[in-house]
């Protein structure tokens, strides 16, 4: 396992690091990533069909083998510590669980035939909500049940998905460029169009608040959608052509994003406006997935595969060094104070010296009139 840092002063006040961890099995094309409530770290491994376990403390990886050839794309983790994965491959077009205590695997078919399993959440109630990004349907699977719901707009390519404090399950649509709604109780699909054509949004996140953020691929832009106020509001990133991909919020509401081309993680701070920028340190590293931990740590995928890695950047506010010596500051303070004195003296010199010379000037016209 090969291991790399990367320290660097964002601002004045502010100093980050970013940790790389290399997997054991080469090429592997890690992709969706998350922390689980005891601080252990599960991530997918869609080119070797793998779901991918590390220890923080330990530093240590283990590897469940999944269907050869399933090609497993999203993960989330249900209030049991259970794996719920997508098996996006047409051969088998499933979504599937995975007990951790002894890796025993649960494969669930997708009724819809190469409807191309996508990015997968976990409701309150335990339902567990998918895309069907091949079939333009949202899936929902309970007690061995499925059901499904056919999207209004055709071709448009479900992507990520989330569910809010409610139940209400959120998703973007890639090639509609709408953000959709279902309500659990009645069925019911609503859509809103985003405001930037061809936006491309990629991946959801749901705030405290039950604002939807989401990233936009071709917009470069990070967005947010008010369902109190029906309104859009959207986010330039500052790197042309970052293509975000995947999406975070930590607990301090601060808001996480891939910059996959830009090869950075960026933040984005709601209550200031306050955007950031991480550059990582292994070149075109393809970073994809985001998580946060408990602890604000960000956790993120390095899908490349020269690069094939997980990463965890860690902020801190650096606080600014006190006055080493009391006099110091009053000699300071002194000379700032002073500066404005010795100004204003100035000033009332070079006045009093007009005014005597205009009245000299005076004095000698008269004279020289009396003459």
């Amino acid at each position: 396992m090969t291991v790399l840092f990367l320290s660097l002063a964002v601002s004045a006040d502010t100093r980050a690091e970013i940790k790389e961890y290399t997997l054991p099995s080469p090429f592997s094309y890690p992709v969706s990533i998350e922390v689980d409530s005891t601080g252990r770290i599960w991530f997918v491994e869609q080119k070797t069909s793998k779901i991918g376990l590390f220890y923080p403390e330990t530093e240590e990886f283990k590897e469940f083998d999944l269907p050869e050839g399933s090609s497993p794309t999203d993960l989330a983790i249900d209030s049991q510590g259970n794996i719920w994965f997508t098996l996006s491959a047409s051969t088998t077009n499933a979504i599937g669980r995975l007990l951790p205590e002894d890796g025993k695997l649960d494969i669930y078919k997708v009724p819809t035939e190469d409807a191309e399993p996508y990015k997968i959440a976990i409701a309150p109630d335990g339902g567990v909500w998918f895309t069907e990004r091949n079939a333009d349907k949202i899936g929902y699977f309970r007690d061995g049940q499925f059901r499904e719901f056919s999207l209004p707009t055709p071709n448009s390519q479900p992507s990520g998905i989330g569910i809010d404090a409610r139940g209400t399950v959120w998703f973007v649509e890639s090639m509609g460029n709408r953000l959709g709604r279902i309500d659990p109780e009645t069925g019911e699909v609503k859509e809103y169009e985003i405001p930037f054509p061809m936006a491309n949004p990629e991946d959801l996140a749901i705030d405290g608040s039950g604002r939807v953020w989401f990233v936009e691929m071709s917009g470069n832009r990070l967005s947010m959608f008010d369902p109190s106020s029906g309104l859009f509001n959207e986010a330039l990133i500052p790197t042309t052509g970052a293509v975000p991909v995947g999406i975070a919020i930590s607990g301090d509401g601060i808001i996480w994003f891939t910059e996959n081309r830009a090869n950075k993680v960026g933040s984005f701070d709601p209550v200031n406006a306050r955007m950031r920028e991480y550059p990582v340190p292994t070149s075109r590293s393809l970073p994809v997935g985001i998580s946060v931990d408990n602890k604000g740590r960000v956790w993120f995928t390095e899908a490349d595969r020269d690069a094939n890695a997980i990463a965890v950047l860690e902020v801190e506010d650096v606080a600014e060094e006190p006055p080493q010596m009391e006099t110091d500051t009053e000699m300071e303070t002194e000379e700032i104070d002073e500066a404005p004195r010795r100004g204003a003296m100035t000033i009332t010199a070079i006045i009093i010296l007009v005014i005597l010379a205009a009245g000299l000037w005076y004095i000698i016209g008269r004279k020289g009139k009396g003459r």
